[in-house]
């Protein structure tokens, strides 16, 4: 007998006189099952990265700080790289802040373990020259100087013999960055020109060019992403307040 207020049963028919459970991946089908991940599966190192991230932010450096340890750790590093502090000194100095801090602080130990936490977040870390007066940093198109572009002092140590190789191999790198800035083509002229100048061969003078040109369009090409970066993301955020907007009209339209 059948009727309005009949109720329906949490468990779904069987014709074989089994009752399965009426759950959602019955009623979706099957092809949902392809997307379901098993609780127990590890995630990939991606997550695993931004997992560590919110960790190391979300974590105060001691219970009740209102400083969490990823800023202490960023804190620190820019330290070090500013100073130039050595890795002893940086030791003691994370030693000495665990003695004046709790004793259930999450202070890493040395240097080491700052290094690991970092690598952990898949934070990018990279080094770089710097003019010994401060001036300037051999970044982005700055990187392939061979002196200050504001004070002039040379990028690298100039402490060594006039006849030592170390000092004939920063002659020859700032001769062919010259030479590049003069123009980057390299026409045979020229090359056979270099090569007598600076005892290279021909190719090797051919292959630095062409990778020195290599160089130059990356750098042109991060110049131009960053470039049209910003643009877009105003773009993107305008097209979301805009389809948000769609939707509300719509749902009043609806109403």
């Amino acid at each position: 007998m059948t009727g309005s207020n009949t109720q329906v049963s949490e468990y779904a028919y069987d014709p074989c006189g089994n009752n399965h459970e009426f759950n959602e991946v019955n009623v979706v089908g099957p092809e949902l099952n392809a997307y379901m991940v098993e609780d127990d599966q590890p995630p990939i190192a991606s997550t695993q990265m931004l997992y560590n991230r919110l960790g190391a932010s979300s974590k105060t450096i001691w219970p009740g700080s209102n400083e969490s340890k990823l800023s202490v750790v960023s804190e620190l590093i820019h330290l070090k790289a500013q100073y130039r502090i050595p890795n002893a000194c940086y030791d003691d100095l994370c030693r000495i802040m665990q003695r004046l801090m709790p004793k259930d602080n999450v202070m890493p130990k040395n240097i080491y373990k700052t290094k690991k936490l970092v690598r952990d977040m898949g934070l990018p870390v990279q080094k770089t020259h710097r003019c010994r007066n401060g001036c300037m940093i051999y970044w982005g198109c700055d990187s392939e100087l061979s002196e200050c572009k504001f004070c002039g002092h040379p990028r690298y140590k100039d402490n060594v013999g006039e006849g030592s190789s170390n000092r004939k191999a920063y002659k020859k790198i700032r001769a062919l960055n010259n030479s590049f800035e003069l123009g980057n083509k390299l026409d045979p002229e020229r090359k056979l020109r270099l090569s007598k100048e600076l005892g290279l061969k021909p190719r090797q003078i051919a292959i630095w060019f062409q990778n020195m040109r290599a160089r130059c369009k990356n750098k042109q090409l991060e110049k131009d992403y960053d470039a049209l970066k910003k643009p877009f993301e105003v773009i993107k955020a305008d097209n979301h307040a805009l389809q948000a907007q769609n939707k509300k009209l719509t749902a009043e339209v609806n109403n």
